[in-house]
């Protein structure tokens, strides 16, 4: 696992409470977090290699 990989799931906690804070239920929170985390692995370039 890549050190942008291993940064990815340290935040990953934080990440998802704040998606929860924002669409208000866990479903689509966790959906939008799946797609975002997708697309950082994908281009971490586009991320600026730090999460």
């Amino acid at each position: 696992m890549s050190s942008f990989e291993e940064q990815l799931v340290e935040c990953r906690g934080y990440l998802v409470r704040f998606a929860r804070l924002q669409l208000r239920a866990y479903d689509p929170a966790e959906d939008a977090l799946s797609e975002t985390l997708l697309a950082a692995l994908c281009r971490p370039q586009s991320f600026g290699n730090r999460c």
